[in-house]
């Protein structure tokens, strides 16, 4: 806040609370951010298996009208090997080595217009690490797609087609999780329905379409929260449900024209 803005509101505190409060006027001289000029360089995505990197990345390549690549196909295609025969023959020491070369690759092979999609293990790697630390350091959009790992474990269960991992999925989360925030520059939350095919799921994909929308074209500089049309006045709704669940469909209506909302 600044002294222009609030000096109101800075009696009123002191006279009710004698709180003391100083001000200082903000240098009008800000930094260029995503959301000043239209992002144009590639966005990287992790996060872990099942929570969503290849739905939400063809879905952002469709909205930013971008080319999606799953690095994890792109290595097959390159080495003309599977991901397990390549860790049958160099162990996997020598996949990380492989995954490293591929996304060093892409980066400068592909630095604008794509969705590039990581295997859930990128981080594990050290070297992986520090090539992604590097590019969100330069500027690049590194996103993290996270999801309820309940429904990861419960989406793995259905999927067949994935190898189980060796360990626990919460003590594989654990491990990951403070290299995945390390990494990345956005967090994502899916609410990504485990069968798509449920017509009562429906609703929850468009609100998600939309909603991961907004995200990507405030991210990437395509829109601006400060575009949209002022109000005189702000308002937030604070609920003490103790439950919100029995509430859920109620939200929409109580959260109507609200700006923020308190849990």
């Amino acid at each position: 806040c600044t002294g222009k803005t609030w000096p109101g509101w800075w009696d009123i505190l002191h006279s009710l609370f004698g709180i003391e409060l100083e001000g200082v006027e903000l240098s009008q001289s800000i930094p260029t951010s995503a959301t000043e000029v239209e992002y144009k360089n590639s966005i990287v995505v992790i996060g872990m298996r099942g929570a969503g990197k290849t739905t939400m990345g063809k879905l952002a390549a469709r909205i930013l009208k971008w080319n999606f690549l799953d690095l994890d196909e792109y290595l097959e295609k390159t080495t003309g090997k599977s991901i397990p025969e390549i860790i049958k023959e160099h162990g996997w020491v020598g996949f990380r080595r492989h995954e490293a070369d591929i996304l060093t690759s892409v980066l400068k092979t592909k630095p604008t217009g794509h969705i590039l999609a990581c295997g859930g293990g990128v981080v594990e790697s050290e070297t992986n690490r520090k090539i992604l630390d590097e590019y969100k350091r330069k500027g690049g959009i590194v996103l993290l797609i996270r999801r309820d790992l309940k429904s990861i474990v419960d989406y793995l269960n259905l999927d067949k087609t994935r190898p189980a991992y060796a360990e626990d999925t919460m003590d594989v989360w654990t491990r990951r999780k403070p290299w995945y925030e390390e990494c990345c520059s956005y967090q994502y939350y899916s609410k990504q329905p485990n069968n798509i095919l449920n017509p009562k799921d429906a609703e929850i994909i468009q609100q998600k379409a939309q909603d991961f929308t907004r995200f990507l074209r405030f991210i990437t500089g395509r829109s601006s929260v400060l575009h949209h049309k002022l109000q005189k006045y702000s308002y937030f709704v604070c609920l003490t449900y103790p439950n919100v669940k029995p509430h859920l469909k109620a939200l929409p209506e109580i959260t109507s024209d609200a700006n923020a909302v308190e849990f």
